[in-house]
């Protein structure tokens, strides 16, 4: 198991290049959006390379890339991967046993013995402002996202909550001025999130953590 993760991604995404094969999808698609194609493109520029903001009393506009809180960044940055998916590395994903992608986050099975330092290679030769970095599974663990997988001897993948080293456990305090709604959901929501996430003989382990958690400071009481 491996990992790749995207350095910088909106930031690095070309913009004009990305929105050109919007619209040549949605002429080569014949998908109706209401509008024509080339408004499409000049909405989509305009709301992308109109990026101005002040520093020390200059005036900066961004050149390329989605400025970093744009509402398109994850639709636009999604879109360009999907390009190179589809395009340069299509033969090497297909290569590869599992290959599944969140945003910049891309999760691969491979055979214990493929050489990742060329995979590696292969996936930044692609194109210049896209640079890959890899972690690969240690122990039999690699976490991805907010879940720790593990393989197991018998080719069992389990499942379980994945806290970076930083996680201090703190959450709404229960008798903070904060509506009682919210902190009900709160408690429904982590315990969800373990159910859905976690495999079946990780579930018990990580509901006791939680309840460990919110009752340890007196933040939530049992019931």
């Amino acid at each position: 198991m491996m990992s790749l993760d995207v350095a910088s991604l909106f930031t690095n995404i070309p913009l004009l290049e990305t929105v050109n094969y919007i619209c040549d999808q949605l002429i080569g698609g014949k998908i109706d959006v209401g509008i024509p194609s080339e408004k499409v493109k000049e909405l989509l520029l305009k709301c992308t390379m109109n990026v101005q903001f002040m520093f020390n009393n200059g005036f900066y506009r961004q050149v390329d890339g989605v400025a970093m809180g744009s509402p398109l960044g994850p639709l636009l940055a999604d879109i360009f991967l999907a390009k190179l998916e589809n395009g340069p590395l299509k033969d090497t994903i297909k290569g590869l046993d599992y290959y599944c992608r969140y945003v910049d986050d891309t999760f691969i099975g491979c055979d214990r013995n493929l050489n990742k330092q060329e995979l590696l290679n292969a996936v930044n030769s692609v194109y210049p402002t896209i640079q890959f970095t890899c972690e690969e599974e240690d122990n039999n663990s690699l976490p991805f996202l907010d879940v720790l997988l593990t393989m197991n001897t018998d080719g069992y993948l389990q499942r379980k909550l994945f806290r970076k080293k930083t996680w201090t456990g703190q959450y709404t305090h229960f008798h903070s001025f904060t509506w009682i709604q919210h902190k009900r959901n709160l408690v429904k929501c982590l315990s969800y999130r373990i159910k859905r996430i976690c495999s079946e003989e990780c579930t018990k382990e990580e509901i006791h953590k939680l309840k460990f958690t919110l009752q340890k400071m007196d933040i939530y009481r049992a019931s």
